[in-house]
């Protein structure tokens, strides 16, 4: 076995505790941990994965619905909702509505209305 191949050791930055990695090519020791960490399964690692994953989520909605400018309204907006500074939010834009807001047990809620309005005016 390679000196590449071989596992390292990395230790968690919650908890300390020594955890093997299998790096692919050189890595720093601050990388290692970084890799132990991730690897973790103590909750306060646990907890971190999960706001990453949820920031990824977040950051693939507003990608996916929104342009650049508007996007970066809307990352202020959640900013402001996961800060408790508002209870909820609603932005109109391009006949939509997105409302932002988080329910009883902390779940992140962005939800786009599309409003229709069929009016004739002649």
């Amino acid at each position: 076995m390679s000196e590449e191949m071989k596992p390292k050791t990395g230790t968690c930055a919650f908890c300390g505790q020594s955890i093997f990695v299998n790096p692919i090519g050189e890595v720093t020791q601050a990388e290692l941990d970084s890799m132990a960490t991730d690897k973790c399964m103590c909750p306060e690692a646990q907890s971190e994965r999960r706001k990453k994953e949820r920031k990824a989520k977040i950051e693939a909605y507003i990608n996916k619905h929104f342009n650049e400018r508007i996007g970066k309204f809307v990352r202020e907006a959640i900013a402001m909702v996961e800060d408790f500074e508002v209870d909820k939010i609603s932005i109109n834009y391009d006949s939509k509505t997105l409302t932002i807001w988080l329910d009883s047990d902390s779940w992140l809620h962005l939800k786009i209305q599309h409003r229709e309005d069929d009016e004739l005016k002649v």
